[in-house]
This record gives structure tokens, C-alpha cells and sequence, in this order.
């Protein structure tokens, strides 16, 4: 499946997060949770 770049590098960041929540089982964040984290990283 082809993506578009800017798709493709912002999966960049984000994956060794998911990669380590994933090895160790623990519960990942909703995408509510997930857009919260960044709107009060952004403050």
C-alpha cells in the first residue's frame, strides 16, 4: 500500500511509542486520550 510522505513520517514518530506499549502489554491510549496528550503538549 502506497502513502502519501507526510503520512508516512508522522507514523515515523509515533511508532517506537506503539512498538514499546505493544512488547510490554500495556493498554495503548484512546484516539481521544491521544488528541488530549497533544493539545495540552501544545499549551
Amino acid at each position: 500500500m502506497l502513502m502519501p510522505a507526510a503520512l508516512r513520517e508522522s507514523l515515523a514518530v509515533s511508532l517506537p511509542f506503539f512498538l514499546d506499549c505493544a512488547m510490554k502489554g500495556v493498554k495503548l491510549p484512546s484516539a481521544k486520550e491521544l488528541r488530549i496528550m497533544r493539545m495540552l503538549s501544545h499549551l
